[in-house]
């Protein structure tokens, strides 16, 4: 029963009740009831408005108690910067899936405030809903849920192999179920710092190393280059198999890393700076917004960055930049973007399509 029907049929209820007060009290019905024909009216009057005191309370209870699934989570999605390639799928996953409508918004905050709000939540075991990807630090604190996008906003597999065929040739067979992270360079690049390319080329981690490294990061808070010294010091094996032979020409003697400021790359261009001083060059690190890095590469003012989300996440920045830019090599194959919510939170909530219920 609707709130409007329900107020329609107590007020109905309570008419009737006045009604049949004034009936008690006239002489003609004084004078057909005796006593005990007034006590069971009198009761079942009294029934009759607790019945209808019930039904109050119950339907009370059912419109407060965060009875949809959007007032489960107080229609907000917790996101990160603004501006991300993240956020803008899920300004387009709003549209997509209808869920403005319905009176969803989208918070900005940055990737640190999502993780705090995250872990604050889980603390508490209360719902929340976060705009995350992997690897990330968040899926090593506690089990989360990806929710299925079934429009293909965020994740799209085709659209990565399709990618890849055309700027990447020699990935373009990898299993991909998102974008891929490229080592993105200058075109010249490969001529002016042979030995550099040659270990991009090569250099490749799992989507599990590297949620392994923004854990210790973000949640352990360790310094990057104390993680970035044990984590070679351990794998040496697999470093040494990206080291080009001494036959492969340095070019020039200085490299540049951009990274933004994200803890996935924070570690990584630690671990690929400090490989680099192996090989022969001095490298420094310039950390500034995914942007002015793309900028800053097409400009000859940096001369790696080993964040490119891409087709998707950063394709705006690609495109129109394709005869500048290059990829030396595919650092991470798998990665998955979109909304998550921790796994105890109710069970049926699978798909973003479920949050418009």
């Amino acid at each position: 029963m609707t709130n409007t029907t329900y107020i329609e049929y107590q007020n109905k209820i309570f008419n009737r009740i006045k009604t049949m007060i004034v009936i008690l009290n006239g002489d003609g019905m004084n004078a057909r009831l005796g006593e005990k024909g007034k006590i069971l009216f009198v009761i079942t009057l009294l029934l009759t408005i607790l019945f209808c005191g019930c039904i109050s309370q119950s339907n009370k209870e059912d419109s407060d108690d965060g009875s949809t699934i959007g007032s489960l989570f107080s229609y907000t999605i917790t996101g990160i910067d603004p501006g991300s390639g993240i956020m803008k799928n899920t300004e387009t996953a709003l549209d997509e899936y209808q869920l403005k409508e319905e009176g969803w918004i989208l918070q900005t905050g940055s990737s640190d405030s999502m993780t705090d709000a995250l872990l604050e939540n889980v603390s508490l075991n209360q719902p929340i809903i976060i705009t995350i990807w992997s690897p990330h630090a968040v899926f090593g604190v506690t089990n989360l849920r990806k929710l299925d996008d079934p429009k293909q906003i965020y994740n799209n597999p085709n659209q990565t192999r399709s990618f890849l065929e055309e700027y990447a040739p020699e990935w373009k067979d990898i299993d991909v179920a998102s974008d891929v992270i490229a080592s993105i360079v200058s075109t010249d690049f490969s001529k002016n710092a042979a030995a550099a390319f040659s270990f991009l080329h090569k250099f490749n981690v799992s989507d599990t190393i590297q949620s392994d490294w923004i854990y210790e990061y973000s949640i352990e808070k360790k310094e990057p280059e104390i993680i970035a010294q044990q984590w070679i010091d351990n794998n040496r094996e697999m470093v040494d198999s990206w080291i080009p032979n001494n036959s492969v020409s340095l070019g020039k003697s200085s490299l540049v890393l951009g990274q933004p400021p994200w803890p996935g790359v924070t570690v990584k261009n630690q671990i690929a700076s400090l490989i680099l001083e192996e090989i022969g060059y001095n490298t420094s690190i310039i950390t500034e917004s995914a942007g002015e890095v793309y900028n800053d590469l097409i400009n000859g003012q940096i001369d790696i960055m080993l964040a490119g989300w891409l087709p998707a996440t950063h394709g705006d920045y690609w495109e129109g930049n394709i005869d500048k830019l290059t990829i030396a090599g595919i650092n991470v194959y798998q990665t998955w973007l979109g909304l998550a919510i921790p796994n105890y939170v109710d069970k049926s909530i699978s798909s973003i399509e479920d949050l418009g219920e």
